[in-house]
């Protein structure tokens, strides 16, 4: 038997293009479903909450077991009633777990696409929570104590400044400096005057320095 020719490229790309065009319809199909499951889990979940509200408000004083937290007598059938309600339950609460999961990884996503790292995350919240402090009341409250504060502490140090004693004390104190530097600088002076004179007494004195008397022969 002849062997079998290969489809022209052209038939290939068909083929494939086909294919591919089906399974992205599965794909969406798949996705579609998981999303729908994911919001008729939510939906129920909020209808619980807004039953559990309902049922919170509407307690008589009467539910002595419900408020003691003791267990009321069912029958075998509504304990059944109860797993199977409770069952349900904790797979909605893991269904929605996994949404979480899900809408957390998607959000972690969407920020490494735009740049936004963990450390930029956490600087934007710092500086959220730091402006949210500076425009709460209590904040602007303490910010006008503070700065009246020190307005009066500036004041009353300018008007101490300006006072005779403050400025008597400051001249003593400017004489006390003066006195002091020169006294300093005329012990100075005298250290360095006996240092010279007892330079040139040794030099006079030494034994070693060449005579200039003639030696007579």
């Amino acid at each position: 038997m002849p062997p079998k020719r290969p489809p022209p490229p052209q038939e290939l790309f068909t083929d494939r293009k086909s294919k591919g065009n089906t399974v992205i319809p599965q794909e969406l199909s798949l996705g579609r479903k998981r999303d729908t499951r994911m919001q008729d889990a939510m939906d129920r979940f909020a209808d619980e909450l807004n039953k559990l509200s309902d049922d919170e408000e509407n307690i008589e004083a009467g539910d002595e077991h419900f408020i003691n937290g003791t267990p009321a007598e069912l029958s075998e059938v509504e304990k059944e009633l109860i797993r199977e309600e409770l069952k349900k339950t904790e797979e909605e609460i893991n269904t929605l777990r996994q949404v979480l999961v899900a809408r957390q990884k998607h959000a972690s996503d969407l920020k490494r696409k735009l740049g936004i790292s963990p450390f930029t995350e956490f600087t934007a919240d710092i500086n959220h929570s730091l402006q949210h402090v500076r425009e709460s009341q209590a904040y602007q409250k303490t910010s006008e104590v503070v700065t009246g504060t020190a307005d009066t502490v500036k004041n009353k140090w300018n008007d101490m400044r300006n006072s005779s004693l403050f400025k008597s004390f400051e001249s003593k104190l400017g004489t006390a400096y003066t006195n002091a530097k020169i006294a300093a600088s005329t012990s100075i002076d005298q250290i360095s005057g006996m240092a010279k004179s007892s330079s040139g007494a040794s030099s006079q004195t030494d034994p070693t320095s060449p005579s200039n008397d003639k030696v007579q022969l």
